[in-house]
């Protein structure tokens, strides 16, 4: 490198060599074969609160015979439903029936809104 400066002038600033490598990773010890526990529950229900309260544990999750995930034909959105073993009715659902008539009603405006000017005809008698 070519230094070009007055020789009054203090000397330049001393080069930085760069940090050599990081050493090589130790080896991870071996893991365990068993499944990890679900990290993060949350149940709101008043039933929940109830249980925690009295100190009993909570009940286990839901039997998968009991879970059911299906497709909604209008929102085209996955649709996660917890049913009751006896009579096969949903218990829950996420999301909420509410929320997928609102998606569906979203879309349904903002489809119209969409609606070129001049595309629709009215009649009058």
């Amino acid at each position: 490198m070519i230094d070009i400066r007055p020789l009054a002038a203090p000397p330049g600033p001393v080069p930085i060599e760069p940090e050599p490598p990081p050493s090589p990773a130790r080896s991870r010890p071996e893991r365990d074969s068993a499944p990890l526990d679900t990290a993060v529950t949350l149940d709101l229900s008043p039933e929940a609160k109830r249980t925690i309260a009295e100190g009993r544990t909570p009940p286990a999750e839901p039997d998968p015979s009991q879970v059911r995930i299906r497709r909604d034909p209008d929102t085209r959105l996955m649709v996660f439903q917890v049913l009751d073993p006896a009579s096969g009715s949903i218990i829950d659902q996420l999301p909420t029936e509410q929320a997928l008539r609102a998606k569906t009603y979203a879309r349904d405006v903002q489809t119209t809104q969409a609606t070129a000017i001049g595309t629709t005809v009215a009649r009058t008698a």
